[in-house]
């Protein structure tokens, strides 16, 4: 409606100044226009490559518990004191015990100590300074009593920060092949 009132309206500007102030303004009114637009759709696309992030990470974090869950091998973390984290079922019918039991227990007391069993703490000591260490061959006591043999192999697991957090390992039944 001004357009039309504007041959009739008193300006304090020049023609040549009304039209540089409408043609600036119009320039940084579609600068500002498509900065927007192109901010929307960064944010766009980096929302949807977070959410596929997330649901690639959920799918490989179910697998990976599907597969320490079903896996006959004594699988477990803990921090680096020592303390379970985390045991999978095999580990919990082996120690004969429910898994809740196991958590937060230290494992390095599972195993007795002697000449013919390694110091765990040791192992995790060297762990957390980012060794590698080998197979780890040592006994527990099996909850009929009798001496088990077990072959552990363990790993550091590295926090965001790159230093090592916590332990994780895996083990086997190793009687049969020590007798």
């Amino acid at each position: 409606a001004w357009i039309f009132a504007a041959p009739y309206l008193h300006f304090f500007a020049s023609r040549t100044e009304r039209v540089l102030a409408v043609t600036i303004g119009s320039v940084v009114w579609l600068g500002v226009a498509e900065v927007a637009a192109r901010s929307f759709r960064t944010d766009w696309y980096q929302e949807r490559a977070r959410r596929a992030a997330t649901e690639k990470l959920a799918a490989s974090h179910e697998a990976y518990r599907d597969l320490a869950e079903n896996a006959r091998e004594l699988i477990y973390t803990h921090d680096l004191e020592g303390r379970f984290t985390y045991v999978n079922d095999a580990f919990a019918r082996y120690a004969g015990v429910p898994a809740a039991e196991i958590l937060g227990r230290p494992g390095p007391d599972m195993v007795p100590r002697a000449p013919d069993n390694p110091d765990l703490r040791v192992v995790i000591a060297r762990l957390a300074a980012g060794e590698t260490v080998p197979p780890q061959l040592f006994w527990v006591e099996g909850p009929d009593g009798r001496r088990r043999w077990l072959e552990g192999l363990m790993s550091g697991i590295r926090g965001p920060d790159g230093r090592v957090a916590g332990v994780r390992g895996m083990a086997r039944d190793v009687t049969a092949r020590k007798r």
